[in-house]
C-alpha cells in the first residue's frame, strides 16, 4: 500500500495474495467478514488471490463467502491450500466456483504426483509454498539442482 502511494509501483504491478484464516472459517457471514477485515488492513480493493488456509471447520461455507466475493470483484482469483486429493475432488465436485489454486507443499523431495495429477483433472493449478523444500534438504548442496540451474544459467534459488 505505500509503496503504491509512494508511486514505486501501480497496483496493476503487483500480484497480491492473502488467506482466510481458519479463525474465520465458523460459517459464511463470518468469512464474509474477514475478507472484508483483510481487504480494509491491507488498504487495497481486491486481491488477486484469495485462498482457503485450510480444509477445516466449515470450510464449504467459507468457500460460499469467497465465490461471493469473487463475483463482486474483490477476489481476482479464488483457491485452496493444503487440501488433499481426495479432499480436493470432492470439493471440485460440490462447490459453486471451483479453486482455481491449490497452494500445498510441492518440491523436488516432495513431487505429489497424486495431488498433481487431481489438480490437472479439475483444471486447479498447483501453487508451491517451500518449493526448494523449505532448507532441511540442503536444495543449495544438491548437485543434480545446481547441474539443471547451470544448464539454464541461472541460480538454484
Amino acid at each position: 500500500r505505500e509503496a503504491i502511494s509512494e508511486g514505486l509501483c501501480t497496483r496493476e504491478e503487483l500480484f497480491i495474495t492473502s488467506k482466510l484464516w481458519v479463525q474465520d472459517m465458523v460459517n459464511q457471514d463470518i468469512a464474509a467478514a474477514g475478507i472484508e477485515a483483510s481487504l480494509k488492513k491491507s488498504g487495497l480493493e481486491y486481491f488477486d488471490l484469495f485462498l482457503l488456509h485450510q480444509a477445516m471447520r466449515d470450510y464449504f461455507s467459507a468457500w460460499r463467502a469467497l465465490e461471493d466475493a469473487y463475483e463482486e470483484g474483490k477476489l481476482k482469483a479464488i483457491g485452496v491450500s493444503n487440501f488433499y486429493p481426495h479432499v480436493l475432488a470432492n470439493f471440485c465436485e460440490t462447490v459453486r466456483v471451483k479453486p482455481m489454486v491449490n497452494q500445498v507443499e510441492l518440491h523436488p523431495y516432495f513431487a505429489q504426483p497424486e495431488a498433481l495429477a487431481t489438480m490437472k483433472y479439475y483444471n486447479v493449478q498447483p501453487e508451491a509454498w517451500a518449493p526448494l523444500g523449505g532448507g532441511r534438504h540442503k536444495p543449495f548442496e544438491n548437485n543434480l539442482l545446481q547441474s539443471i540451474a547451470d544448464a539454464h544459467q541461472k541460480s538454484i534459488s
